[in-house]
């Protein structure tokens, strides 16, 4: 898949901007690619923590849900790794800006976790 096809549609979600791309998961020998968002935004989103704020809720939501497995934490050797192109790795850093290591959950890991939080929230109410 070309580097520059990997953004599917970006939204506002509470004032801030989400992402989410298309990428093939190469560690299961998946054929197909999937949609994934990035860690950071969903942190953003859900907690309203900006990167250097981000406190490991959003590992801990994924975790309580059983889907923290599932995440995609990218650094440069994942490329001679092959489990991402250096294109791809570059343009998804890019998109971050300056950094040196992210993570990627999918979409419908991200879902499951959210609706997690939601019924806990609904809860203590």
């Amino acid at each position: 898949m070309a580097a520059d096809s990997l953004l599917v549609r970006q939204g506002d979600a509470g004032g801030v901007t989400a992402s989410v791309v298309r990428l093939m998961d190469r560690r299961s020998g998946a054929s197909e690619s999937q949609e994934w968002a990035f860690h950071r935004e969903v942190e953003a989103v859900l907690y309203g923590n900006g990167f250097a704020e981000q406190t490991g809720a959003v590992y801990r939501l994924l975790k309580r849900t059983g889907v923290q497995g599932r995440t995609l934490p990218l650094k440069k050797s994942c490329t001679q790794q092959g489990i991402v192109t250096q294109a791809e790795f570059e343009w998804l850093r890019g998109h971050l800006g300056d950094v040196r290591s992210f993570t990627l959950i999918p979409i419908d890991a991200h879902r499951r976790g959210s609706a997690t939080l939601r019924r806990r929230s609904a809860a203590t109410w």
